[in-house]
């Protein structure tokens, strides 16, 4: 792996949501949460500009897919069912929503969509339990 390479994947380990760390603070998350993530925190963790607006604007169609594919999928163990499937719902909405404020093409609107998305990611996260 080229240093360069591995500074970033080091500075990506070291920037992400302690619930989203390789380590035993929480149980398995389903892979199409950990997809959802990565496409997600790529587009937020870049600086705010015409550069975060067309990244996100040309992620919608990965959020959309992934977001369905978390709602597909069984929440982890110890989550309340009910309050995952309202949770992968909302963020689901959130990533249609935001593809309806990129193809509207006001940028004030898709930062706001994209804050949304980012929120109802967390909310999801919040339910599931670390030990």
């Amino acid at each position: 792996m080229s240093s360069c390479r591995a500074l970033f994947v080091a500075s990506l380990m070291l920037a992400s949501p302690a619930a989203l760390r390789a380590d035993e603070d929480h149980p398995p998350l389903p892979a199409s949460v950990e997809k959802f993530h990565s496409i997600l925190s790529k587009d937020w963790h870049t600086k705010e500009g015409p550069e975060r607006l067309q990244s996100a604007c040309g992620n919608v169609g990965a959020y959309i897919v992934t977001a369905r594919q978390v709602v597909a999928d069984k929440g982890p163990d110890k989550v309340d069912a009910a309050q995952w499937q309202t949770a992968t719902i909302a963020m689901s909405d959130a990533s249609v929503a935001l593809g309806a404020y990129c193809a509207a093409g006001h940028g004030g609107n898709v930062t706001a969509g994209l804050s949304t998305l980012h929120d109802r990611f967390h909310d999801l996260m919040k339910l599931v339990p670390h030990k």
